[in-house]
């Protein structure tokens, strides 16, 4: 058994390497005594693949993207969030300060370092306050029809607080430091949080919050081709603080801020929208993956077939190599997604999911609101390859094996649909005497702009199997 064993391994290996160009291959090892002879081969399966869109994308995050954009190839991205805020410390000011205090002025802070498009590009932002404080939804709506039913819930367009023109190019900064844009809000506001905070030792109940702060949302309402990569959103209630008289008989004052900030304890839901529904028109020779506006790509896999083809052969590896068309020309292209890179806020990783896509995405969501690692059985992941315009899975023999056995227990079986799902996901490295070990955890959608085009010509997978009972 050894030996057979150790020639299979040696079949393998020459097979990876060599290839062949027929769908099934024999090998015979003829040099083998009769008990230990083995037959290795390679099965071609033919894919399906179509597009298709989420109406839904789970993002629970801190971070949000801002503007419009539009690419002539995947059509236009146009995102905005709404957001709560979190009382601010009570150690700002103590209180010996706060008779020498007075209210200067409040404004929204929106911070960035990257973005998509024209740094040139004259844009708007506006924003709204929320009627109510929004419920704990996690999930964006990608579909135009459902976001703007959802954010109707939420605020009243007519009643404004705060609207600023823009460029992403800030002439007086570097491009890799932080830029932000300041808001003016209302007056009346920033006097209300102030007079809150300071006859109220100097605190904020979520109480008070709520009933006159219950979150805003801050909306891109004019220009196409920048979306901002936001990192950081704040209120800032600006103070003066009398010092006394200087040498010169001149007041000596002081500027500190009230901060509420967004952070991860509070809600802020994302919207991503796109005239983006032809790509999932029916296409013969392509299907589309654009982020965050939900496209993504799906195969059928024929498990049946499989099973037919490949009977009771053991498995060696199972083979899925995608091909992308050449990146779209333009001033601005979109970024492919899974490059394996850094995400624009540099602390996660840019992958490719492939993922169990039955049981109407039971299991997607679950990965996605667990945070859940990659099991090799019903999800895998890989990255971009530019030097052959490919993504390839190495090997998902178990994601096949799976769908057998399901078969095999439900006969309706006959197929299995995986997804294709750009994803950000963090990493960290160990390091010891006897070496180093990388752990990659907390997956969560890619949500920058991003999209590739992948052929559906040579959709298949490659099976490599043996019989090691003959």
């Amino acid at each position: 058994m050894k030996a057979k064993i150790f020639f299979f391994c040696l079949l393998t290996g020459l097979l990876l390497n060599f290839g062949c160009d027929d769908s099934i291959d024999f090998i015979g090892m003829g040099v083998q005594p009769k008990g230990d002879r083995i037959t290795a081969r390679r099965d071609t399966i033919l894919l399906t693949g179509k597009t298709v869109k989420a109406d839904s994308i789970f993002a629970k995050t801190v971070n949000g993207l801002l503007g419009r954009f539009n690419d002539k190839v995947y059509y236009d991205i146009t995102a905005g969030y709404l957001c709560q805020f979190v009382p601010p410390p009570a150690s700002i000011f103590t209180k010996n300060d706060l008779d020498s205090l007075s209210f200067e002025s409040i404004v929204l802070g929106i911070d960035y370092t990257t973005f998509t498009g024209d740094s040139l590009t004259p844009m708007e932002v506006t924003v709204y306050p929320l009627s109510k404080t929004p419920e704990s939804y996690p999930y964006a709506y990608t579909d135009p029809a459902k976001a703007l039913s959802f954010l109707s819930e939420y605020y009243n367009p007519k009643e404004i607080w705060g609207r600023k023109a823009y460029t992403a190019h800030d002439s007086n900064l570097p491009d890799t430091l932080s830029k932000s844009l300041a808001v003016s809000l209302p007056t009346s506001l920033g006097k209300r949080l102030y007079k809150e905070y300071t006859e109220n030792n100097c605190s904020i109940s979520e109480a008070f919050l709520a009933e006159h702060l219950p979150g805003i949302y801050v909306a891109s309402t004019f220009g196409s081709g920048c979306v901002l990569n936001i990192e950081h959103t704040a209120i800032y209630v600006q103070c003066k603080r009398l010092f006394g008289k200087t040498v010169n008989g001149e007041d000596s004052v002081g500027y500190k801020s009230i901060t509420f900030d967004v952070t991860k304890e509070v809600i802020q839901i994302n919207s991503y929208t796109g005239n983006d529904q032809k790509l999932t028109e029916e296409n013969a020779d392509k299907m589309y993956i654009k982020t965050p506006t939900g496209i993504f790509s799906e195969l059928t896999i024929p498990i049946e077939k499989i099973r037919t083809k490949v009977s009771q052969q053991k498995f060696s590896s199972v083979k899925l190599t995608l091909y992308a068309d050449p990146q779209s020309e333009g001033n601005f292209p979109l970024d492919i997604p899974g490059t394996g890179k850094a995400t624009p806020m540099q602390d996660a990783l840019s992958k490719l999911l492939l993922i169990n896509a039955e049981d109407n995405d039971t299991i997607i969501n679950a990965f996605f609101e667990n945070k859940q690692s990659v099991d090799n059985v019903t999800s895998y992941l890989t990255t971009f390859d530019s030097g052959t315009n490919t993504y390839t899975f190495a090997n998902i023999a178990n994601m096949i094996q799976q769908a057998m056995a399901d078969m095999a227990a439900d006969p309706t079986k006959t197929e299995l649909k995986v997804r294709l799902i750009p994803i950000q996901i963090m990493s960290s490295t160990q390091s010891s005497y006897y070496g180093s070990s990388t752990t990659e955890y907390a997956p969560a959608n890619y949500l920058y702009p991003s999209a590739v085009t992948l052929s559906k010509k040579d959709l298949q997978i490659e099976i490599l199997s043996a019989d090691l009972d003959h």
